[in-house]
């Protein structure tokens, strides 16, 4: 009885340690991603920025259908020149999402499913939130427009 108290103590030590270790483990590789990541450097010496605009945002598209609805999950994010063209676009997210959603639903199929059609999505959407920024703000301060995920499911 006493060996399998000792047993049961030492292997929730472990448990513990091996807990504490990945939670160290994460942090550093959460860390390293957001420096790596999180800024890339420009040409003339200034340092991009990338906003995180949608991690998931699953949306249908399409004609509506009685028998089955289509669906994409699309991850977004911007580049934009500096720290302050950022803040202003997470100023103007809920304008952004929203002109994103309007975008996106109205694709059709075979848009949604060829790669030359996503390029054309991505560049009209970048196209119309750099009108929509320049509206609100004054100038378009969004670089580009990246896809992190594209999912479609028919």
């Amino acid at each position: 009885l006493c060996i399998n108290r000792n047993l049961k103590a030492w292997s929730m030590a472990v448990i513990k340690m091996i807990m504490n270790w990945i939670g160290n483990v994460r942090l550093i590789l959460v860390l390293s991603g957001i420096l790596i990541s999180g800024a890339a450097t420009a040409s003339d010496g200034d340092v991009a920025l990338y906003v995180e605009i949608s991690t998931g945002m699953v949306l249908n598209y399409g004609e509506p259908s009685l028998n089955r609805l289509k669906y994409i999950k699309i991850a977004l994010n911007a580049r934009v020149a500096n720290a302050e063209a950022a803040e202003i676009i997470e100023y103007h997210m809920p304008a952004i999402k929203d002109r994103l959603v309007t975008i996106f639903t109205s694709q059709d199929e075979e848009t949604i499913r060829s790669p030359d059609g996503k390029e054309q999505i991505r560049q009209s959407a970048l196209a119309e939130l750099q009108k929509l920024i320049e509206e609100e703000y004054g100038e378009p301060v969004i670089d580009d427009l990246l896809f992190g995920r594209f999912v479609v499911q028919r």
